[in-house]
């Protein structure tokens, strides 16, 4: 590990090391324990049964896009591959490493190019962002109709959405290709240069046909749908979780943004998130805390689950057309 990937490590751990110390600090651990002793069960265990709908909107996302790119992933290959890229990604400071894990299997079981199979995950991950950033400005926006804490986030949101934008104009346009066959021609490195070459094309397939961004789009918004019903249900199996039904439209969604700071595997950051948004809304500090951590609770079953696919798969042959 060379000193730029020891320094990017030290910072997530210190991200991480720092939300959890803030959280830890800030608690009336009296308090939480009552609410963690009164928290309605059945209720929960609800709330993860929906929580747990989130992996097929995700799988059948990326099937559409990679198939759009010539490359046939079946459902349950990609359930898969979501699963075990969830286990690295959440376990390892590897920032979206999960989503590399995930590209790199998917590659050596069919020898695809790598390259072109990160980018179908690259565009996946843009869609996904986008919707989140829509859902934040529009929500935000009505908020700060009413409480002018609002502006920061509804500004915020907005700077997010015209960056993104910008990113996708560039990604998603002729101009896009003609940029990178510049660039391909006076690579040196035959690799590299047939590395660039093979995410381009991925990227040029969209921008010569931007419609096949519609069902994937879709599905990114049944995805947040899906979460932000989890949580509706969850805030009712939490005593005094007094957060309004519209709040959840604004919090999900950002909380997906959030997650793109620098942490292992989101966690602290995305608790912290959890807490800061939801008291926004009046909800008590304490009540906002268990809700964060029944949502980590979830997260960490699927990771788990993503590193016993991964163990039970290691060793075997790839079956990607299960």
């Amino acid at each position: 590990m060379n000193g730029k990937s020891k320094l990017t490590v030290f910072v997530k751990l210190s991200v991480t090391v720092a939300a959890i110390l803030w959280i830890v600090m800030g608690i009336n651990w009296t308090d939480m324990a009552v609410r963690i002793s009164d928290i309605s069960w059945p209720i929960a265990v609800l709330s993860f049964a929906v929580y747990s709908l989130w992996l097929a909107p995700c799988a059948w996302r990326w099937v559409r896009i990679a198939g759009s790119c010539g490359y046939d992933i079946k459902v349950m290959e990609s359930l898969r591959g979501y699963l075990v890229g969830g286990f690295f990604g959440s376990f390892l400071p590897t920032g979206r490493g999960g989503d590399v894990v995930r590209g790199v299997l998917s590659a050596k079981t069919h020898g695809w190019p790598l390259a072109s199979i990160l980018s179908t995950i690259l565009v996946e991950r843009m869609t996904g962002l986008g919707i989140a950033a829509v859902l934040t400005l529009t929500v935000s926006l009505l908020a700060a109709l009413t409480n002018p804490l609002f502006n920061g986030v509804l500004v915020s949101a907005a700077v997010f959405l015209i960056i993104l934008a910008a990113a996708a104009s560039v990604a998603f346009t002729r101009h896009f290709r003609i940029i990178i066959a510049i660039i391909v021609r006076f690579i040196p490195f035959e690799g590299l240069r047939r590395t660039v070459d093979q995410a381009g094309a991925v990227m040029c397939i969209f921008a010569d046909r931007p419609r096949l961004i519609a069902l994937p789009s879709l599905l990114s918004l049944l995805n947040v749908i899906v979460l932000v019903m989890a949580a509706f249900v969850m805030g009712h199996a939490i005593p005094g979780f007094t957060a309004p039904w519209y709040s959840y439209w604004l919090v999900i969604p950002l909380n997906f943004l959030s997650l793109l700071l620098p942490s292992v595997g989101g966690y602290g950051v995305r608790e912290a998130g959890f807490i800061v948004l939801f008291s926004l809304f009046g909800v008590p500090r304490e009540a906002a805390a268990v809700f964060a951590i029944l949502q980590m609770i979830f997260a960490t079953i699927f990771a788990i689950a993503g590193g016993v696919v991964f163990a039970l798969s290691a060793g075997k042959a790839p079956q990607g057309d299960s």
